[in-house]
């Protein structure tokens, strides 16, 4: 699918993220539960790589799958085991934004406004600590190996970057380098990685300047380091 930039993008990315959604609503159950195995599979070691060159128990943004998303809470369920620190977001719809509440053994959920299982009895993470996250588990519709991302459209992780990268401007920027010896990244902190099936990964997704970028994608077949650069 092309983009014209001159046309505006609002069209394009719509009928892209009706296209992949409808397509992910028809994943079977055998290869949703497959697929999600691998890529947290593949995803537990590139953050405790994170965790070892940080030297510290992990502050990690998350989030609770929906529908036919791949299925995050193995991954989840390992970096807790481990003693890492994880958050789940609770919408706001009046304002569009996100706080995030640690999820852990006692946290009650309920059911969100979008049908996602949010936290409802827990404090949340105060802005003057999003310094100390180090990580961000990002989901989406569609994905580019140059690190674009096509959310669900209601830009909640746009405006929550956004926000952060605001906060954390005077922190000092901490790097961390994430590959082997074939292929190295440097990623500043926090480090977005995103899971997805193969077929989300796609040519190129119309971005805007706002749009936030991930540093990893992690699917059932390959780990991608994006080649965009840090922002």
């Amino acid at each position: 699918m092309e983009y014209n930039q001159q046309q505006g993008d609002y069209t394009t990315k719509q009928q892209l993220r009706t296209l992949l959604k409808q397509r992910r609503r028809a994943v079977a159950t055998h290869h949703w539960e497959v697929a999600s195995s691998k890529a947290c599979s593949l995803a537990i070691p590139i953050i405790d790589q994170i965790r070892c060159q940080l030297d510290h128990p992990l502050t990690v943004l998350a989030y609770m799958p929906f529908a036919s998303e791949l299925d995050t809470r193995p991954l989840l369920t390992d970096l807790r085991n481990k003693g890492d620190h994880v958050y789940i977001p609770l919408t706001h719809r009046e304002d569009v934004s996100m706080t995030w509440h640690e999820w852990h053994d006692h946290t009650s959920m309920k059911q969100g406004a979008f049908g996602i299982l949010e936290p409802s009895n827990v404090a949340p993470l105060q802005a003057e600590s999003w310094g100390k996250i180090d990580v961000i588990l990002v989901p989406g519709v569609a994905f580019d190996r140059q690190g674009g991302r096509l959310g669900m459209g209601a830009g909640y992780y746009d405006r929550f970057w956004s926000q952060l990268c605001e906060v954390s401007s005077l922190e000092a920027i901490t790097t961390v380098e994430l590959g082997d010896e074939h292929l190295k990244k440097q990623c500043s902190r926090p480090v977005r990685i995103s899971l997805l099936y193969n077929w989300q990964l796609i040519e190129a997704v119309p971005m805007e300047s706002h749009d936030m970028r991930v540093d990893v994608l992690v699917h059932e077949d390959e780990i991608v380091y994006t080649t965009g650069q840090m922002d």
